[in-house]
């Protein structure tokens, strides 16, 4: 009796064993198949140049004036509420406090760096429907030599305005810095930071389908 009950208490002890190694294996397969995603992804945004602009006026809570030829540049990957919509309307409170926010961060007159990736199969819209530029954007020269990384992202005005809670996710298909720009999103939304903090503002992102 104590025999066939070894016999089986050892089976049972292989198959967990063999159970473990398996999870184990799938959870350092699931890393290295991560970890070559997000190289691949850097080494796709790993030839590009910054360029330095400078600002005439921010216009809203993602839109910037600048002084070559009166351009108008829309910080990809974000959204943040109305404040000058030619429809009054549309108009809110919450669009007044994220353009406030973004003029904290940057001032009319102020120097800033723009990326501009190498683009050569052109999935990277380079224009919004209202003609607008689209641009990760700092206001320190960033150091792209290694990719775009998560730390980089965090760093810049599109990347700031989301962490600080005063503006959405808005990702084009083509954008690889989606999921971190949701992620930031995110932590805002975690942390109620920014319009995150007022009470209406989650009822009005959701009735405007603000939060995807």
């Amino acid at each position: 009796m104590n025999q066939k009950y070894m016999k089986h208490h050892k089976k049972k002890l292989k198959l967990l064993a063999v159970c473990i190694v398996m999870a184990v294996l799938t959870v350092i397969a699931g890393h290295f198949v991560n970890a070559w995603q997000a190289r691949t992804d850097a080494e796709k945004l790993m030839t590009g140049t910054v360029a330095e602009v400078t600002v005439r006026t921010v216009v809203d809570g993602d839109t910037l004036l600048l002084k070559t030829d009166d351009e108008k540049l829309r910080l990809t990957g974000i959204d943040a509420p109305e404040s000058v919509h030619r429809d009054e309307s549309k108009n809110t409170v919450y669009g007044s406090m994220a353009s406030d926010h973004l003029k904290e961060l940057v001032h009319a007159g102020s120097v800033v760096y723009i990326y501009l990736p190498d683009d050569p199969a052109g999935e990277l819209h380079e224009r919004d429907n209202y003609d607008r530029l689209l641009r990760l954007v700092w206001t320190r020269r960033p150091d792209i030599s290694g990719g775009l990384t998560e730390e980089l992202l965090r760093q810049s005005l599109n990347g700031r305005m989301l962490l600080d809670g005063y503006a959405v996710a808005y990702i084009r298909d083509e954008e690889p810095w989606g999921d971190l720009f949701y992620r930031f999103q995110k932590e805002a939304m975690d942390a109620g930071a920014g319009l995150w903090a007022e009470p209406g503002w989650i009822t009005h992102a959701a009735l405007n389908e603000l939060v995807q």
